[in-house]
C-alpha cells in the first residue's frame, strides 16, 4: 500500500492533468511527464552543485519567476512548479538522504497518474479518444 503522502500527488497529479476538453488532457499528461522529468533533471543538477541554503533559494525564487510567462506552454508550467515544490521539500528537509528518493517517488507518481488520466479519459469519452487516435495514426503515414 502507498504511503498517505504518496496518494496525495498522485490525486493532485490527476486533477491537474484532467480537463474537460479531450485533447487538452492528452496534451497535459505528455505535458507534465516532459515537464516532470525536466524538473527532476533541474533538482539534481542544482542540488549536485550543492545544498547552499541560498542557492536553493534563487533556484525557487527565479523559477517562481518565471512561472507566469509559461502559462501557455504547460510542460514547462508543470516542470517549474515541481522546481518549486521539490527544492522547497529540500530546504524544509533534514534528511539528507531523502532527495534522491524524494525524485525517483515524484517521477512515479506522475506516471501513475498520467495512467490513470489516461486510462479513465479512453474509458469515458472512447469516440473523442478513437478519433484523435486515427488523425495521430494518419498524419504518420
Amino acid at each position: 500500500m502507498r504511503q498517505p503522502s504518496v496518494c496525495v500527488w498522485i490525486s493532485a497529479i490527476t486533477l491537474v492533468l484532467m480537463v474537460p476538453d479531450v485533447r487538452a488532457t492528452y496534451s497535459r499528461v505528455f505535458g507534465g511527464m516532459i515537464g516532470t522529468a525536466f524538473a527532476v533533471l533541474v533538482v539534481w543538477l542544482v542540488t549536485s552543485i550543492g545544498q547552499s541554503t541560498l542557492l536553493l533559494c534563487t533556484t525557487i525564487f527565479l523559477a517562481a519567476f518565471l512561472l507566469p510567462s509559461q502559462v501557455t506552454r504547460f510542460w514547462i508550467f508543470s516542470g517549474l512548479v515541481a522546481v518549486v515544490v521539490l527544492l522547497a521539500w529540500d530546504l524544509a528537509s533534514t534528511d539528507p538522504t531523502l532527495e534522491p528518493s524524494l525524485l525517483w517517488e515524484r517521477l512515479e507518481d506522475m506516471a501513475v497518474g498520467a495512467t490513470l488520466v489516461l486510462v479513465f479519459t479512453a474509458l469515458v469519452f472512447p469516440a473523442e479518444t478513437r478519433s484523435l487516435l486515427g488523425v495521430a495514426v494518419r498524419k504518420d503515414q
